[in-house]
């Protein structure tokens, strides 16, 4: 009896071991078949949009269902609210489906919220670059008109036009969220410190970094060699060998470290955490400082 189960357990090995083999060869019929089995059913799609005949958005729309499914679970006449407010503002279907998909809690605002703050953004006069910007960066909606009126007018004054503003807020949306003075001392360093000129920034993510960030890629690169201002230069001219602000500030640390610093990432980890510590002792001696001038 043991030796017959003994077989009987081997026979199972064999078995699930073929299995295995064929489920591994058949995997890119798998992924099909998976796929088309959990594609949400068009009449559910149809039935959060609008219009049941427009075919582009009801492909898009069950694509993103499909990607996201959470989505499938908030109500429909949340979608028909976001739909009806955003096309009575010229807006897309198409385009307001992506929008959703970039920022989901667009189907959470109510329309009288959309109505004020697209009406807030248009006091702004970005004219046709707003519905860009917006389309980019959804969560602009959700801005407050105190942030609008402390961040818009200053963010001008150092990058010159709204277009380019609104650049800079496509890529670095919680700019005109932060405290406007943690902006600044950004952008300060970025262009006193590193000398990086303002078309640069724009066309970086630099800004969605905080300033420590910033300031530890730049000082590593610094200490390596890599980053470099010519000396005898009164205007601060950057070597040529520099690396451009986006490489620096838009990838993530595995490939900064590998990409543009030329070393693994475990090192630019330890750099970081020892970088980290200096930088908190710097702020504790900055705070007594401050102590000491306030007993003066």
């Amino acid at each position: 009896k043991a030796s017959g189960l003994y077989n009987s357990v081997s026979f199972i090995k064999i078995m699930f071991k073929i299995i295995c083999k064929n489920f591994l060869s058949n995997s890119s019929e798998i992924a099909a078949f998976r796929y088309f089995s959990t594609k949400v059913d068009l009449h559910f799609v149809n039935s959060l949009l609008p219009t049941s005949n427009d075919f582009e958005a009801s492909e898009v729309l069950q694509e993103l269902l499909q990607n996201v499914p959470d989505l499938q679970d908030c109500p429909s006449h949340m979608w028909k609210r976001t739909f009806h407010v955003f096309q009575n503002h010229g807006f897309q279907i198409k385009n307001i489906i992506n929008m959703i998909s970039k920022y989901p809690n667009l189907l959470q605002c109510r329309e009288s919220q959309v109505d004020n703050a697209l009406e807030l953004w248009r006091n702004y006069q970005f004219g046709e670059h707003l519905e860009i910007m917006l389309k980019e960066a959804p969560s602009l909606i959700e801005v407050s008109e105190s942030h609008l009126i402390n961040c818009i007018p200053k963010l001008e004054s150092y990058v010159g036009t709204k277009r380019k503003v609104s650049k800079v807020l496509m890529r670095c949306p919680n700019v005109v969220f932060e405290n406007w003075a943690n902006v600044e001392q950004k952008l300060n360093y970025l262009m006193n410190n590193m000398k990086i000129e303002i078309p640069e920034i724009i066309k970086s993510s630099a800004l969605k970094r905080t300033l420590p960030e910033i300031k530890c890629r730049h000082i590593f690169l610094q200490r390596l060699g890599i980053f470099e201002i010519r000396k005898g230069n009164s205007s601060g001219e950057l070597s040529k060998k520099n690396p451009n602000l986006s490489t620096i500030t838009d990838t993530t640390d595995y490939l900064f470290a590998k990409e543009i610093a030329n070393i693994t990432y475990e090192e630019f980890a330890v750099f970081k955490k020892l970088y980290q510590k200096e930088f908190e002792k710097n702020d504790e001696d900055d705070e007594g400082d401050d102590i000491d001038e306030d007993d003066v």
